[in-house]
Order: structure tokens, then sequence, then C-alpha cells
């Protein structure tokens, strides 16, 4: 349908899904454009903009991410499962996406640009972000199953490292 969804908001209204369709109508010189009016919550206002753009192509993971922290926020009794199942995305897609949040700000920044692939992102969220670092040049260039494979090897070694650093120690 045309109509987008608003709410009764400061003096006027606030735009809860439709802003597209909105700017596009705005563009094309239109004063005003079919609207639904609600009273949401913010905690619903936050989960029907999250419901509406989960599927959007557009929508970026770091923007999904986001808006589930978001939600989380809104709704702290909220479980992965519900999410999940609100979302109509698997437990493990909800687990990674929210796992974004671990990046550091310069690997966020690489993955909105589209210079890290999504599924190295995963990986280099499981990282410090001192490793985070260490990584990131090679996060651009490598496949997924390469750059997995050296993080691994990273990991295991830095592992071997500290069992042996503490067994010193004893």
């Amino acid at each position: 349908s045309d109509l987008i969804t608003v709410r009764p908001f400061t003096g006027g209204f606030q735009i809860v899904d439709g802003m597209y369709r909105y700017c596009a109508s705005l563009d094309s010189g239109h004063t005003e454009i079919p609207a639904i009016i609600y009273n949401f919550s913010d905690a619903e206002m936050e989960e029907i903009r999250l419901l509406t753009s989960v599927h959007r192509v557009v929508t970026k993971p770091v923007e999904y991410k986001q808006a589930m922290l978001r939600l989380i926020g809104q709704r702290p009794l909220v479980t992965i499962t519900e999410l999940a199942s609100k979302l109509d995305k698997s437990f493990t897609w909800i687990l990674n996406t929210l796992g974004l949040d671990s990046l550091s700000q310069r690997a966020t920044q690489l993955v909105q640009e589209g210079h890290i692939s999504l599924a190295n992102a995963y990986t280099l969220s499981k990282l410090s972000h001192k490793d985070q670092q260490l990584f990131l040049d090679r996060a651009c260039v490598l496949d997924a199953f390469e750059f997995c494979g050296r993080v691994v090897a990273h990991i295991k070694e830095a592992n071997v490292h500290n069992r042996r650093a503490s067994t010193r120690s004893e």
C-alpha cells in the first residue's frame, strides 16, 4: 500500500514506516501523503521499524545491529529466540549481527563502506580490538574461508602462549 505509518509526536507526527515513500513523495513535488496514524509506544515503534527494515536490501548489517540494540533497550526482557522469531531470522543470525557491536570503530566503518565482507566482520567481532587492528587489512582482501583460518590459527597460537606463560608462573 502507499500509506505511510505515523504516530503523534511533539507538534506533529513521526514516521514509523514509509520514510522512502515520504521522501519520494516530497521529491516529486507532493505536499501531502496518505498516512495511517497509530499511538505506538517508543518500544513498539522500534520493533516496527526493525521488522519493516530487516528484509530491505538497502539496510546494512550494522544498522540492523543498532536497531536490535535499541529494541532490546526498550524491551530488556526480550530473548534472542523471541527476536529471531519476530524477525524471521535464525538464532545464529541474531547472535552474529548483535556480535557486530564488538567491532572497533574502524572495523565498523570498513564494514559500513563495504570493504569488509559480513562473514569476515563476524569473525573479526570475536577478537579483541587490539587483535582486530592486526587483522583489518587481511579482512578487507581475504575470502571468508582463508580469513577465518588465519584468525583461528592466531587464536590457537595465543592460547598456547598463554598456557605456557601461566604454567611458568605457577
